[in-house]
């Protein structure tokens, strides 16, 4: 089954299922990087509100072997949570109600043309800020809505206001942390490890043993420090692991990580969620820097992940991020 048949096959259905309660319809969605991606949304009398279902990530799941309806009883349970749910929205109308939700996410400038010509943003270097509210009220939770430009529109303000909170709620609502390189790594192959078992076809023939999973994780590491210095690579993230790289924004985190190695900073744009920081004194130069920078995106990074192909700089005798030329 392809992707326009697996669709359609989940919208058939899924009405057929909500035939006297919802209508289920995919609407295109434009996300990071100008990508678009199909989301099925559920429209009722009986709520005001609808889930937003990405239909990429079924998909993947499907070419890997999870079964289709598998992925229809779970996506019929996600919609039937709020199918008949009614909540009041006027809070989002009140700037003072949401002044301390709002956040900072960093994005590509060049990449985000549609995009930013519907948010409100600031330029840093090659990239670009733009701002989003993070609700957990129920039945809310950890969801985010990007600010638009109607939105300062109807609250009355100004970009400045708005990058004013968003600088100061960002690093206590995200959270902040420098990792060393191992940690992450560890940390991604225990997750990509438990994905591939969820996604076997039969999942509850699959016992996850999370002590087995992280000693595997451990021994690979240890061939790697083979061939990999220790303790001169670094992450920069959020402690939720995402949208993190905005931090690089922040100079006094950067001045604190810099002070430890009394040196410059390389800073490479590992996604929108994480940069890795290298001491200068540790790193290859910054042509081989923007050379790897580059084979990642192209290679490893989703497309709506992609923060920037160029490498920059944290001068410590400044205080402040450079975009680095490279030659």
């Amino acid at each position: 089954m392809d992707y326009n048949d697996f669709l359609n096959y989940l919208i058939s259905h899924l009405n057929d299922y909500f035939k006297d309660s919802a209508t289920i319809a995919c609407h295109k969605i434009l996300k990071n990087n100008d990508v678009y991606y199909d989301a099925l949304m559920a429209r009722s009398d009986t709520s005001n509100i609808s889930a937003t279902i990405y239909v990429n990530r079924y998909f993947e799941q499907y070419g890997k072997g999870r079964h289709i309806n598998e992925i229809l009883k779970e996506i019929k349970e996600i919609f039937e949570k709020n199918i008949n749910q009614k909540i009041d929205l006027s809070y989002l109308s009140d700037f003072s109600n949401l002044e301390s939700q709002i956040a900072i996410k960093l994005i590509n400038y060049e990449s985000n043309a549609k995009l930013l010509s519907l948010v409100p943003h600031i330029l840093f270097h090659d990239l670009a800020l733009v701002f989003y509210i993070i609700i957990n009220t129920p039945p809310f939770t950890n969801s985010t809505v990007l600010i638009h430009n109607y939105h300062l529109d109807k609250w009355q303000i100004n970009i400045d206001v708005l990058y004013h909170a968003a600088r100061k709620n960002t690093p206590s609502l995200l959270g902040y942390e420098i990792i060393d390189m191992d940690d992450i790594i560890k940390e991604f192959m225990i997750q990509d490890i438990k994905e591939s078992i969820y996604s076997k076809r039969y999942r509850a023939d699959y016992i996850i043993n999370n002590e087995l999973i992280s000693r595997f994780a451990d021994d690979v590491l240890r061939d790697l420090n083979d061939y990999i210095p220790k303790k001169t690579i670094f992450v920069l993230t959020g402690k939720n692991r995402t949208n993190g790289a905005c931090f690089i924004i922040y100079p006094e985190i950067l001045e604190r990580f810099a002070a430890n190695w009394n040196c410059d900073i390389y800073i490479l744009p590992s996604s929108i969620h994480e940069v890795i920081l290298i001491p200068a004194t540790l790193s290859p130069s910054a042509s081989e820097l923007g050379e790897m920078v580059r084979e990642i995106n192209k290679t490893e990074v989703a497309p709506t992940e992609r923060l920037s192909d160029n490498v920059y700089l944290y001068s410590f005798a400044d205080k402040a991020v450079n975009l680095v030329t490279e030659g």
